[in-house]
């Protein structure tokens, strides 16, 4: 289907430059709006080491086990 007005020539170029601005600015605002919030998480962050989950510091044989033996709820004793 035909444009119902013809394109100028340079449209093209014009579009390509358009986009880059944008995305330029885009760019921009996403390093400007995150380093306050950034830095505000980052200060409310505890001073603790970080460390795994339990069950990840266990073998997966023991993991295995656990799961699949029946234990009693009221003691935690495998039945």
């Amino acid at each position: 289907m035909k444009p119902a007005l013809p394109l100028p020539a340079d449209y093209a170029d014009w579009l390509a430059s358009l986009k880059s601005r944008i995305q330029g600015g885009q760019q921009s605002a996403a390093r400007i709006l995150p380093l306050p919030i950034g830095q505000q998480s980052a200060d409310q962050l505890p001073t603790a080491p970080i460390s795994q989950a339990l069950s990840d510091q266990l073998p997966w044989f023991h993991i295995a086990t656990l799961l699949t033996k029946p234990h009693d709820l009221e003691g935690g004793k495998p039945l």
